[in-house]
């Protein structure tokens, strides 16, 4: 069914645009198969889709994961040595599991779990650091993260002079009363994140409270009861905790290695200092590209520019080419933590076709990119996945050229609940 026209500017640094049809193929009156219609540049399936107990490598489904239990932790067996898996590593911690309770959306199925705060996946067979056929330049890496604790502002403390009643949980409210500083704060709120009696230690998230000398000496007040506790000692810090670790090659000194933290992206001579805005208990877009010719690489989180920096010094190795070291959450510090990983989609260009929640792209809040089955050089064909988009609405197509540069507006696909009405 033939549903709208629309002009693109594919390339919107050149001088022309092109038509670009719509064709939607309807299941029971719902959107199926999406296909764009135009002339495009012919683009090979991306390296990588993975939802966890199914993945494409390559446009080839890989289901070697599928029968997993809910309880079986993956391991190297799974994984390093058995050579029909997505994934060469597995550290302690990492499950498989499809509980709606804490899945992405309701029709996104199974997830990654992790169970710890040193969990993750690593190395994929698909594009694999011991050497790719083809060396690529580029990569880009997208995937959908939820932590359970924020690490931005944690901090465990020692506590005494503990009321009777001073019985906190997590997820509990405190503030701190503190003295009064040139930023003017006298008060500084948390969440309790763990409370452990019998070593007297509370860890919590200490809201904008970066230096913990300012709560030593305090005292520390439930919000729900009144209760009360002196903080005399901060025991530990937040550290540099990895969301995603890239490498070329062994990943040995002098060769590419790219690592971005909750604080920092660092490559060789580039370290940027940001607290990335990643928002504990909910699913957040991590984005990241990776530009070897332009020696650049850069981050987004939901949709908006994180860090960024070119980098001197780190060696391309001829026949080898940035991919996934470990991806999940590798912390520094003994942190206690959570999480869940869902919808891991790499691939060595930025070109790319996604679902935005907005008509023009400067307006777009939320996106969701599409697993596309074909790109030849006069259609594209994707079966759409909604995501966190809300379907009770149009969705818009975006189309990205090599640059990463989107059609400044996009392309209006009718909404799967509207047309059902």
């Amino acid at each position: 069914m033939k549903f709208l026209l629309f002009w693109l500017a594919l390339l919107p640094l050149s001088a022309f645009a092109q038509t670009v049809s719509v064709d939607l193929k309807k299941v029971g009156g719902v959107i199926d198969l999406v296909t764009l219609k135009g002339s495009f540049s012919a683009k090979e399936a991306p390296l990588l889709y993975d939802q966890a107990n199914e993945a494409y490598e390559k446009g080839i489904l890989n289901r070697t994961f599928a029968a997993l239990a809910e309880t079986h932790e993956l391991t190297l067996g799974d994984t390093r040595y058995n050579t029909k898996a997505v994934w060469q590593t597995a550290n302690a911690g990492i499950f498989i599991q499809n509980n709606a309770a804490f899945a992405r959306t309701a029709t996104s199925g199974p997830y990654y779990f992790g169970a710890n705060a040193n969990a993750f996946i690593g190395d994929p067979r698909v594009h694999s650091r011991s050497g790719t056929p083809v060396e690529s330049k580029k990569l880009y890496l997208s995937w959908w993260f939820k932590p359970q604790n924020d690490t931005r502002d944690y901090i465990p403390v020692k506590v005494t002079n503990v009321s009777a009643d001073f019985k906190p949980a997590e997820g509990d409210e405190f503030s701190v009363s503190v003295d009064k500083d040139w930023t003017g704060i006298t008060q500084v709120y948390g969440r309790v994140i763990n409370y452990d009696p019998a070593k007297s230690e509370l860890v919590g998230n200490f809201y904008g409270q970066a230096n913990p000398n300012k709560i030593i000496g305090k005292t520390l007040t439930l919000n729900s009861n009144g209760a009360k506790a002196s903080i005399v000692e901060a025991t530990g810090w937040r550290g540099a905790n990895k969301y995603v670790r890239i490498w070329e090659s062994d990943g040995s000194e002098g060769s590419f290695r790219m690592s971005w933290t909750n604080t920092t992206v660092a490559v060789d001579s580039l370290v940027t200092y940001k607290v990335s805005n990643v928002i504990a208990r909910e699913w957040n877009h991590m984005e990241l590209f990776i530009d070897q010719t332009a020696r650049k690489v850069w981050t987004k989180v939901n949709g908006v520019a994180d860090q960024s920096g070119t980098y001197d010094g780190a060696a391309d190795a001829a026949g080898y080419s940035p991919t996934i070291g470990l991806i999940g959450f590798d912390a520094s510090v003994d942190l206690i933590q959570k999480f869940w990983l869902d919808d891991i989609y790499m691939d060595k260009s930025f070109r790319r076709v996604t679902l935005g929640d907005a008509e023009k792209y400067t307006a777009v809040t939320r996106e969701e990119v599409q697993y596309y089955t074909s790109w030849t050089a006069s259609e594209i064909t994707f079966k759409p996945n909604y995501g966190s988009l809300n379907r009770s609405s149009p969705a818009y197509i975006y189309i990205y050229d090599e640059n990463g540069v989107p059609n400044p507006v996009g392309i209006k696909l009718e909404s799967p609940i509207l047309m059902l009405k």
